[in-house]
Parts: structure tokens; C-alpha cells; sequence
């Protein structure tokens, strides 16, 4: 699956990308194609690959610090529900986030930046990415619900209630999800 432009991606601060990796890398060996990832959730997307990088950084500080000044980002954590299926490559597995209202202004940010969004806003965690049948999707998504309470995540990883949110990346789609390269960062 081949992607362009950039994504804009809220990263789960280490402790919750070391329990949430292992399990993203687990749940890929699972199933033949599915490639692992970063652990994430989208912002934003598309973000044109024609402005440059560190413009796209200004323009986030901006819209993050006008956040800042209604919702407190300092120590900011996102709820994670339990894993379920989805129905695009993307969206194979995933863990519903619950939006609250800084998510939604940092987004609001974004489309007032980039312009109006092409779908509407379903903010998740991606645990899976693959062309999978439903039936092939409920069991992974029951393996990963089965790693939700386990204590200390270990090799395979961990389902966490929820995660903290220190930065948004700027990932580079180009190419098959495992040549997605991160080519720059803000801290919330």
C-alpha cells in the first residue's frame, strides 16, 4: 500500500510505545503482509509535501500553542477503548480514542490550516494494518483485547487503557508502511 504527502501523527509518549509495540508487532507476525508500524494515532493527513518541513513544524507550534491556551497538553492522556475491527487496510484493527475536546481543537487547528478534511474524523490507534477478512479481523482483535489487562506487557506487548500524548511527528508516507520516515517533531 503506497501512500504520499504527509501524515501528521500523535506519538504515545516511551512507556506506553514500549507496551504498545511489541503488541502492533505481535499482532503483524500474526498474519502474513500486515506490516508493523509506530504507534499512533492520526492527527492529520494530508499534509502537502511541497511546503517545507520546517514551515509545517512552525505552523504546529502555533496551532499547539493555541491550544495551550484553553486545554492544558502539560501532562495530556488520551483513553483508549477496546480493540475492534475496522474495514479499510488502515483501519484492520484499531482502539477507538476518545475525543476529547483538546483532541478536537488540535484538529480543528489542522483544517484551518490545511483546509476542510475529506472524511470525518474517527480518531483510533491503529493496531493492525491489512486486507483481512472480518472473520480474520474479530480474532486479532481478540488477541489484542487479551493483552489489555496482562501486567508489564513482556514480548508481546500490551493493550493500554491509555496513553500519554509528548509529541506530534511529521511521518513522510512514501513507499510500503515500513520506509515511513519521521522528518520532524513537536512537543505538546
Amino acid at each position: 500500500m503506497l501512500m504520499a504527502d504527509y501524515s501528521l501523527w500523535l506519538v504515545p509518549g516511551k512507556s506506553d510505545t514500549e507496551a504498545l509495540g511489541p503488541l502492533i508487532q505481535h499482532l503483524a507476525s500474526l498474519e502474513a503482509g500486515s506490516p508493523p508500524f509506530l504507534p499512533h494515532i492520526t492527527l492529520w493527513h494530508p499534509v502537502p509535501k511541497s511546503l517545507p518541513v520546517d514551515q509545517i513544524i512552525s505552523t504546529l507550534e502555533t496551532i499547539v500553542q493555541s491550544v495551550r491556551q484553553t486545554h492544558p497538553l502539560g501532562d495530556w492522556h488520551l483513553d483508549l477503548e477496546t480493540a475492534q475491527t475496522g474495514e479499510q487496510y488502515f483501519q484492520s484493527v484499531l482502539a477507538p480514542v476518545r475525543p476529547v475536546p483538546a483532541l478536537l481543537a488540535l484538529r480543528a487547528g489542522c483544517e484551518a490550516e490545511w483546509g476542510p478534511s475529506r472524511k470525518e474524523y474517527f480518531p483510533h490507534l491503529s493496531l493492525l494494518y491489512g486486507d483481512l477478512p472480518a472473520s480474520r479481523r474479530e480474532e486479532i482483535a481478540a488477541v489484542a483485547n487479551a493483552r489489555r489487562k496482562v501486567g508489564g506487557g513482556g514480548d508481546k506487548g500490551q493493550l493500554v487503557d491509555k496513553v500519554k500524548i509528548e509529541e506530534i511527528v511529521i511521518v513522510d508516507l512514501k513507499g510500503p508502511a515500513d520506509q515511513w520516515k519521521t522528518v520532524g517533531r513537536v512537543k505538546v
